[in-house]
């Protein structure tokens, strides 16, 4: 992982607004997330990540539409990517994931350990295992295409690292 800078909350909110313009009417979770993260943490990094941690971040629960990605306990990229032979491909989830492959790098956003707290219950399973490491906020989809491509190093915020 290179660091880049230490930079302030409000970068990292204005670079999330900026960069999630066309998807606003679903930014009120991780926006609730990155919030959370900057009251957890108190400090955000500015990173890339190269292909091989891509893989290693870890998602909290994922499941909409019938489609269960990533299990209750959490999973890393890598393991979700395994679990996308088994995903319906006309399904919004794969089709989101296909939709990035090709697609502009915008930056991710990341903890350097689960959130805690009962408003965000997809984290739970990582926290019961004690999970201490880089962690999903928002970008799940982005991080699935892009460890698939295992190619590109990664712009990423990420609350916590000191």
């Amino acid at each position: 992982m290179r660091r880049e800078s230490e930079v302030g909350f409000e970068e990292v909110k204005a670079t999330f607004i900026r960069e999630n313009t066309a998807n606003s009417d679903r930014n009120d979770w991780p926006l609730g997330a990155l919030d959370l993260a900057d009251r957890q943490f108190g400090n955000w990094t500015r990173v890339v990540l190269t292909p091989e941690e891509v893989l290693t971040v870890m998602l909290p629960w994922h499941t909409h539409e019938g489609v269960d990605l990533v299990p209750a306990v959490g999973s890393s990229v890598s393991e979700a990517i395994e679990k996308l032979e088994f995903v319906d491909r006309l399904s919004k989830c794969y089709r989101r994931i296909q939709q990035f492959s090709s697609a502009r790098m915008p930056a991710v956003f990341l903890s350097a350990a689960p959130i805690n707290d009962p408003c965000y219950p997809d984290y739970k399973g990582l926290l019961d295992r004690g999970h201490r490491g880089l962690t999903h906020l928002d970008g799940l989809h982005r991080l699935i295409a892009w460890g698939r491509e295992n190619r590109r190093e990664i712009p990423a915020y990420v609350a916590g690292l000191g």
